[in-house]
């Protein structure tokens, strides 16, 4: 949250009242559209400090009592003036049918008052047009700065398009149609993609009744191709900082560890088969135990108990989530015969869950910096994807596997969503009817040409699975044997018992995974050793970070204050900064991602120098205090790993 924001709030709400009262209407509108934007940047500032308890963020904050009594007094009076424009605008339209506002000019504004929420920003958030009156609500929504459109249109073969203004031509604008009844596609909403997660909103409806129950199935299918969209934002915004924590909560214990990149030469040549724990995982059991010696075998946590349970033993579980697994991890005496691989920012579930030999990889954007080469050299595998099947297939190729085969890998729910589930699961997730027909849910191809249900974060590894296919193609061969499920393009679709691999069968006691050395690790307590340097040289930097935003801070405020625009100093210190950010697997970039974005979003509203000024101090002020919370972090690391016998 960033409380300074909150006075030139409070300061538009009084002149949109002032105005209102005067009799300037356009005037008013304008203010309290202004007012939207900015309360939609505050709830972004919020929701990014969910986590965080309000002892915590006052601290970091560096807020004294006066200061919270100022604030409280300032949200107290701001909150006064939007229940009276929140009453204004309400009553304004309640005395009036959709036809009557649609009739005029003054009615039209009236309506897209009534309709827009308290919080609404113009260039992320999407409105979604339907009904007769389309034309004239896109023209309104145009003219106020809306950018992002979605046209609902009837299904019905005779309907045009709709005719769009002059503006439609303006490169900002991004607008889709979408037929009524039609199965989602997240495909044809890639390019609504902004810098923030948007609100979605339906206009030319009656802003007083309930929307058809066609409308609100319609909606439906288009939140859930937007959520397939937006996947990717929202996992930027919500992990980082838990991964960030975890990862430095743990590291005393990391260096003991071997990391993953020791496991190149026990993948290179081999073929790697991944058992991933869709339903289908059932129906290829009884194959995979005919032919467990052929391949390398890999396991996401889910897949384990039923893989126990039939007596195959994988050569390796793979893990990187990072929430709890304890009730998932099935008590087992072979589990200790499984060697793990995960994120080195897993939780510690994982790694007190009675595996084997544990092996560490890092995250992706963390790869390059002093800390993490520190703990997995030069050269560590890229867990490029969203779950652990994708990461898997990943690092098999960067590794050199021969091939690459799944099984279990469904992504569709038309059978339930895990093989654990299979017994009495209820198919697909709809609790009601209407909502169970085909199309009112997300569709893949699946592997017989049938059109399957599926879910938005499905879509998008369906999308990675078939992206890393083409990427490695002329180095790998990738056979997807599951019985039932999505379609990868890229992939040859087979029974895994009419899999051919190119080397001879190895036997049962020569699994793929016992017969090659890893390579040596440096001795524990140089590991400790090189992993306290890298700490040290890390605080460094975001300490000296954190100096830079507290003085581009001051002097962004002292410019609002001084109403000066000499911005030679402010422009000397983001270029410092920059640097510091832009380098290889930046720490601090990656714990303050979620600023980032807000910060993108938030510039393209920006009306003034001010605005601009204000926006930038917000933003350096939470990347300061990530900054000193990453140091304090880092500080109980370095503690915690000098304590450790041998350091």
């Amino acid at each position: 949250m960033y409380l300074p924001v909150i006075e030139p709030i409070d300061r538009l709400c009084t002149e949109a009242l002032e105005s209102a009262r005067s009799g300037d209407i356009s005037r008013a509108r304008q203010l309290i559209d202004r007012v939207r934007t900015m309360r939609s940047r505050l709830a972004r500032s919020v929701h990014n400090h969910r986590w965080e308890s309000i002892e915590n963020w006052i601290q970091s904050c560096g807020l004294d009592d006066e200061d919270l009594l100022r604030y409280r007094g300032q949200a107290s009076a701001l909150n006064k003036k939007l229940d009276i424009i929140g009453e204004w605008i309400s009553g304004s339209v309640s005395t009036f049918s959709l036809a009557e506002l649609m009739a005029s000019s003054e009615g039209l504004g009236l309506y897209v008052d009534a309709v827009l929420p308290a919080a609404w920003d113009f260039s992320q958030d999407i409105a979604i047009l339907v009904g007769e009156h389309a034309a004239v609500l896109d023209e309104e929504l145009r003219n106020r700065g809306q950018q992002k459109f979605i046209y609902l249109l009837a299904n019905n073969s005779d309907e045009k398009s709709i005719t769009l203004p002059l503006a439609a031509s303006d490169a900002e604008i991004d607008s889709v149609e979408f037929t009524s009844g039609s199965s989602p596609n997240a495909e044809m909403f890639s390019h609504l993609l902004g810098e923030e997660i948007p609100l979605i909103v339906v206009f030319g409806l009656d802003p007083m009744g309930e929307p058809e129950a066609v409308i609100q199935e319609d909606y439906e299918r288009i939140r859930k191709s937007l959520s397939a969209v937006f996947l990717g934002k929202r996992s930027i915004k919500e992990w980082p900082e838990i991964f960030t924590d975890q990862w430095l909560g743990r590291m005393h214990d990391l260096p003991e560890f071997g990391s993953a990149s020791e496991l190149r030469p026990k993948f290179k040549g081999q073929d790697v088969l991944i058992a991933s724990p869709g339903p289908s995982l059932t129906d290829s059991l009884d194959d995979l135990k005919q032919r467990r010696a052929e391949f390398l075998v890999i396991a996401p946590i889910r897949s384990l108990k039923a893989l126990l349970e039939a007596d195959v033993v994988p050569d390796y579980a793979f893990h990187v989530d990072a929430t709890d697994f304890s009730s998932i991890i099935p008590e087992h005496p072979s589990l200790s015969d499984i060697s793990m691989i995960c994120g080195d920012y897993v939780h510690s579930s994982i790694f007190d869950g009675g595996f084997g030999d544990i092996y560490v990889a890092p995250d992706p954007s963390m790869v390059g910096n002093d800390l993490s080469t520190a703990l997995h050299g030069g050269d560590p595998p890229l867990l490029q994807g969203g779950c652990v099947a994708t990461c898997a297939v990943a690092m098999s190729a960067q590794y050199g596997a021969a091939s690459i085969t799944l099984i279990g890998q469904d992504l569709s729910i038309s059978k339930g969503k895990y093989v654990q589930q299979t017994k009495g699961a209820k198919l697909g997730i709809s609790k009601n009817k209407e909502a169970e027909r085909e199309n009112a849910v997300l569709t893949c191809q699946g592997i017989n040409g049938e059109r399957l249900q599926t879910q938005d974060d499905y879509l998008w590894f369906i999308g990675e699975m078939e992206n890393a296919a083409a990427y490695y193609a002329s180095k790998v061969e990738f056979f997807n044997c599951t019985t039932h499920g999505a379609f990868l393009k890229g992939w040859t679709h087979e029974p895994l018992l009419d899999r051919r691999l190119e080397l001879p069968a190895t036997s049962s006691a020569e699994s793929p995974a016992n017969d090659t050395v890893v390579s040596e690790s440096p001795s524990q307590s140089h590991r400790y050793s090189e992993v306290a340097q890298a700490i040290g040289l890390e605080r460094a930097q975001v300490d000296e970070a954190a100096i830079i935003c507290d003085r581009l801070v001051k002097e962004l405020h002292r410019l609002m204050d001084a109403g000066e625009n000499d911005v030679t100093q402010v422009d000397e210190l983001e270029e410092r900064l920059k640097k510091m950010l832009e380098e290889k697997g930046s720490i601090l970039h990656f714990y303050t991602s979620r600023f980032t974005m807000a910060l993108s979003a938030a510039m393209k509203s920006v009306t003034n120098l001010k605005e601009n000024l204000s926006i930038s101090a917000e933003y350096y002020h939470h990347v300061g205090a990530d900054a000193r919370k990453l140091s304090a972090s880092m500080d109980s690391a370095l503690k915690s790993l000098t304590s450790v016998e041998g350091c």
